[in-house]
């Protein structure tokens, strides 16, 4: 076997990444994660397991850890998590972000299977309101960068101040940081520089929503 070749199949294995993946085109969720599409074909269609390389861009880009993705075992020793606790994994919805500072509205490309316990590390206490989206655009750089997994808390649907949030202005969903003001209004700041300030008014303010507070920030390189 060449140094390139993929390991031996491991049962299951394709099962539980189907799961990771859920209803997103495969090979384009391979690509997203950083792996070639020659190596996800062996992976894919002739179910052989990834290396090490690979299997850690897929448990960095997923939250699972890789003792799952190569046995299946809830329990054991993880990073933060005590030795012999339970993992309980949940599917979280995988939103899509087709263009610069914009959100299909409700649109769910896909599901990932993160462990509840890091969702609470993160500061998601309940699974249920957490969504995962690919940030894109560099209006948030350096903080943020194109292409960075984001973990959206939605739960949270009011500002706190200088906190990161996932914002509906009308049509236009962005990812930005937020101040409230005394008067009403709300400052949405962009961590770029070359991108300006806006103030919105309490009129407008009343009219934005806030889908969620970024909690936790991924990227894969």
């Amino acid at each position: 076997m060449s140094l390139d070749a993929e390991a031996d199949i491991v049962p299951d294995f394709r099962d539980r990444l189907s799961l990771l993946i859920g209803n997103e085109d495969p090979f384009g969720w391979a690509k997203r994660v950083g792996i070639p599409s020659s190596t996800f074909d062996r992976i894919w269609n002739s179910g052989t397991t990834p290396k090490a390389p690979h299997l850690v861009r897929i448990s960095q880009a997923t939250g699972v850890s890789i003792d799952w993705l190569l046995t299946g075992r809830r329990g054991g020793a993880q990073e933060g998590v005590p030795e012999g606790t339970p993992h309980d994994f949940v599917p979280i919805p995988w939103l899509r972000i087709p263009g610069a500072d914009t959100i299909a509205r409700g649109l769910a490309i896909g599901r990932l299977a993160l462990d509840r316990n890091w969702l609470r590390r993160a500061g998601c206490p309940q699974a249920e309101t957490v969504a995962m989206a690919t940030a894109v655009g560099d209006s948030m750089e350096p903080t943020i960068r194109d292409g960075d997994l984001l973990l959206v808390d939605t739960g949270i649907a009011d500002f706190r101040d200088d906190a990161i949030y996932l914002l509906a202005l009308g049509e236009t969903f962005r990812v930005k940081r937020v101040q409230r003001l005394l008067n009403g209004s709300v400052v949405v700041k962009s961590d770029n520089p070359a991108y300006a300030v806006e103030t919105l008014s309490p009129e407008q303010a009343a009219e934005t929503n806030c889908l969620g507070r970024v909690r936790w920030i991924g990227r894969v390189c």
